[in-house]
């Protein structure tokens, strides 16, 4: 789902990271349907894009010392990783790139809109972000483009959308903590994985760029929608915030529970970026999930 300003990709070898990853696989698909010829790098064996043209698979495992030297690139790749951000950022500084290599990252919005959380693990989280993400710049020797997506959904395999309505179909019940204000713009994995294919044929940005859905709208209203496309019955359950707020602060380091409490108070915290990608001309679709996007067996197989 994209505009009409597309970027063609044809005879360029597209090297992702983190292939076999929902986003991995859609940049795959997306890559090969524009031409490309695309090398799938992964830990597992089971890379298999659905769209047909050149493509090869590489087994590799970026824990391992000096992994990325195995990728042989040549200044003319360009390398998409949808791999780990840290993980990422770890093994690109153990490794030696031939000058020009252009490299395309995925972080997380996260990097920003819990820059400034109240959370110790949610501001922790965030740090890490962007000290991997300057990692990443400073042991590049070529172009670096950084991309902080929101939350990302379209898969049936994702601990968002998905997670959200298999619950829904669990237990029928949302405990609805402050209203659930808190805005949100979930994007679409394919809408994403155009995006990095054309930033990545495209001039590097100075900062790392935001990547928000096509649509902004409050927790309530998504885990409504979702309910809808599921054709699940749910009982909404009110609850005031500050407990939950004062609780994810207070068993901040105690396992599960600190996180569960920051979980809840964060449907009333806005999690939205600015639409940076928009340099990009790809348009993101509205959030309006699909049999896909919710796990169902019927749209995997």
């Amino acid at each position: 789902m994209t505009s009409a300003h597309t970027t063609s990709l044809t005879g360029r070898r597209i090297v992702i990271i983190g292939a076999t990853s929902p986003l991995g696989m859609s940049i795959a698909n997306a890559a090969l349907l524009d031409g490309a010829e695309v090398l799938a790098v992964s830990r597992s064996t089971a890379i298999r894009p659905s769209a047909r043209g050149a493509w090869s698979a590489l087994r590799m495992d970026l824990r391992s010392p000096g992994a990325c030297n195995e990728l042989k690139l040549s200044p003319s790749d360009l390398l998409i990783s949808a791999a780990p951000l840290r993980e990422f950022a770890r093994a690109i500084s153990a490794s030696k790139f031939p000058h020009g290599v252009s490299v395309t990252a995925m972080s997380s919005a996260s990097a920003t809109t819990k820059a400034d959380s109240l959370f110790p693990r949610d501001a922790q989280w965030s740090r890490e972000m962007r000290a991997a993400e300057a990692t990443i710049t400073t042991a590049v020797r070529g172009e670096v483009r950084i991309l902080r997506p929101t939350m990302i959904y379209g898969s049936g395999n994702d601990k968002n959308v998905a997670h959200i309505a298999r619950r829904l179909a669990r237990v029928h019940l949302l405990p609805l903590i402050g209203g659930g204000v808190g805005l949100r713009a979930p994007v679409h994995v394919d809408d994403l994985a155009r995006v990095a294919l054309a930033a990545a044929n495209a001039d590097p940005t100075a900062k790392p760029v935001h990547v928000p859905g096509g649509e902004c709208l409050t927790f309530r209203e998504m885990v409504r929608r979702i309910a809808v496309a599921a054709n699940i019955r749910y009982t909404e359950i009110p609850m005031p915030a500050f407990p939950f707020t004062i609780g994810g602060r207070a068993f901040a380091h105690v396992g599960r529970i600190g996180w569960s409490l920051a979980a809840c108070a964060r449907m009333t915290e806005d999690l939205t970026v600015p639409n940076d990608a928009a340099i990009y001309g790809i348009t993101r679709r509205g959030f309006h999930p699909d049999n896909r996007a919710l796990g169902r067996a019927e749209a995997m197989s």
